[in-house]
């Protein structure tokens, strides 16, 4: 395994005001070089810390940047989404803020859909009604 310092991880970044920002946890887990040759469906993964506030508020519009300088595509573990499923949402978008995918509900223990580029953003966004949890994530992939 390479040591932090020598991989393309550049930085995670929370873009919304008033929560704490992603941290890249000291446990981190990496592809060997052996088997990664020749493969295009090889992730290097991070052990992340990144969540919503709990509960993230009313009517919210929050975005968490998810960052790795050279990354062809990158995803994101929820260990946990549970939003009131009408009207609040966890959504998974590109760089240029493009969505990739929505999540509603009480949702546990997946990988997000991959988007291409090296930007990741997540968005949180609820109505004026019910409180939910919001969302964990807990881990970062990217394909190289």
């Amino acid at each position: 395994m390479k040591p932090i310092n020598q991989m393309a991880f550049v930085g995670l970044v929370c873009a919304a005001l008033g929560v704490s920002a992603p941290v890249l946890a000291n446990d981190v887990k990496v592809t060997s070089d052996s088997a990664r040759a020749g493969s295009e469906d090889v992730w290097d993964v991070w052990e992340i810390e990144s969540e919503s506030p709990h509960p993230p508020g009313h009517s919210v519009d929050l975005w968490w940047e998810f960052y790795s300088q050279g990354a062809k595509a990158i995803k994101v573990y929820f260990e946990k989404v549970d939003t009131e499923s009408c009207c609040d949402a966890v959504g998974v978008y590109n760089g240029m803020s493009v969505e990739k995918s929505v999540y509603k509900g009480a949702l546990n223990g997946f990988w997000s859909d991959a988007v291409e580029g090296e930007m990741l953003r997540v968005r949180y966004t609820s109505d004026s009604s019910v409180d939910s949890y919001g969302f964990k994530i807990t881990q970062m992939a990217v394909r190289y």
